[in-house]
């Protein structure tokens, strides 16, 4: 068996003083877990994170997800500038979910042969891609709380018997809901990391993820196999406040892509003017609409989704366009001041971990949390608001930043 390095927990600025096991080098890679709980509600939140982390020179690869209430119609809504998303959705409600972040300089495919998904037991993702010209899998698995412990464990085993068989490189974000805090006393916890191990696949998180006022528990982890162990890795569980889990985080020398992080990114996107527009609509006043007469409310309303999408892309054609890395723009709304409130906020939700209801440090972390969240999304609109305001008679212009 191999040892697991030991974990720690840290703030994010102080992620290199933690990285004592660690030989440092100018630019490090890295792959994060986090059981969001509402990605539309922390994706804000989660950009400043990536933020500061790229501010430390440490550029995250991939970052798994789970519980991220996305559906297929808001989903684009979440994009990252710089990241592929790759999502699996819950069909039957708004909650759960799991995705991928992908970097966009980095070239996967979605591996569903390995995927088994159940809505409200069980779900999960994975991608392939390379480290050094050798198949890489990563996933990202979440086993719904209060479902059949056993069931579940037989759902991993059909995973990791896959996975075995490959010859590459594993990684694996996960929030499993079987505590290896108390694996001496649940002998179904024991069997789940048996089942790892025999995969060939160690945790590399040993220290709670889940701090709340009157529990601890390690349940979610990052699993990798033996020939990821062989690089130079460290892994740490971050104190910030995006969840009531803690992301987990694991740091590498070697990059997991094939290409320099100042690849250029691609984005499709629309050529708007006057007389495109112009175009549209004369077509939209000519269309017969007649598609519309249908009692059934759901078929009209797709009917004239299709017939809209038809006429805008015969008059303006989504293209793929590259962007050159110098000219990548990343969450231009976000300040150094909002930064520095970020900081200062998880510092507070640090300090209040553990304390009992009412004590001045809980109620210090509240008051600052609300205020920090109206002036992050004041800036956000400010920004916006006075970039559109500035182009509001210039159509094209006002197009391109709606695109």
């Amino acid at each position: 068996m191999y040892a697991i390095k030991p974990c720690s927990y840290t703030d994010i600025e102080n992620i290199y003083s933690a990285q004592d096991s660690c030989d440092l080098v100018h630019s490090m890679h890295a792959t994060m877990h986090i059981n969001i709980h509402s990605l539309p509600s922390k994706h804000d939140q989660l950009q400043l994170i990536i933020r500061r982390l790229n501010n430390l020179k440490i550029e995250l690869d991939y970052i798994l997800l789970c519980e991220t209430f996305l559906n297929e119609s808001n989903q684009a809504l979440y994009n990252i500038e710089g990241y592929n998303l790759i999502t699996r959705n819950r069909t039957t409600n708004s909650k759960g979910g799991v995705a991928i972040y992908v970097r966009c300089n980095i070239s996967f495919k979605r591996r569903n042969d390995l995927e088994i998904n159940i809505d409200g037991e069980f779900e999960s993702l994975f991608v392939e891609t390379k480290i050094n010209n050798k198949n890489t899998i990563i996933g990202e698995i979440y086993r719904i709380p209060n479902t059949s412990e056993l069931e579940s464990i037989r759902r991993f085993e059909t995973i990791l018997d896959k996975l075995a068989k490959l010859n590459g490189n594993i990684i694996i974000g996960t929030d499993q809901n079987f505590d290896y805090l108390k694996i001496d006393q649940h002998p179904n916890t024991n069997s789940l990391l048996d089942c790892f191990l025999t995969a060939g696949l160690i945790p590399m998180i040993n220290i709670p993820t889940r701090i709340v006022h009157t529990s601890s528990t390690l349940i979610d982890n990052i699993y990798i196999n033996t020939r990821v162990h062989q690089l130079s890795i460290q892994s740490s569980v971050l104190l910030t406040d995006i969840s009531d889990h803690l992301p987990v985080l694991l740091i590498y020398k070697t990059s997991l892509t094939q290409h320099t992080a100042k690849t250029p990114i691609k984005v499709k996107t629309r050529k708007m003017n006057d007389d495109k527009l112009q175009q549209i609509n004369n077509s939209f006043l000519q269309t017969n609409w007649d598609i519309l007469d249908n009692d059934d409310m759901e078929l009209a309303f797709q009917s004239f989704t299709n017939k809209l999408n038809e006429i805008i892309n015969m008059h303006a054609p989504e293209k793929l366009v590259t962007i050159r890395f110098k000219d990548i723009i990343r969450n231009p709304w976000v300040t150094t001041g909002l930064l520095k409130s970020s900081k200062t906020l998880d510092k507070l939700f640090k300090n209040q971990k553990n304390k009992p209801d009412g004590h001045p440090t809980r109620l210090k972390y509240a008051k600052y949390k609300s205020q920090y969240t109206r002036i992050k999304r004041n800036s956000k609109m400010k920004y916006y608001s006075e970039l559109i305001s500035n182009v509001k008679s210039d159509v094209r212009k006002t197009w391109t930043i709606l695109n």
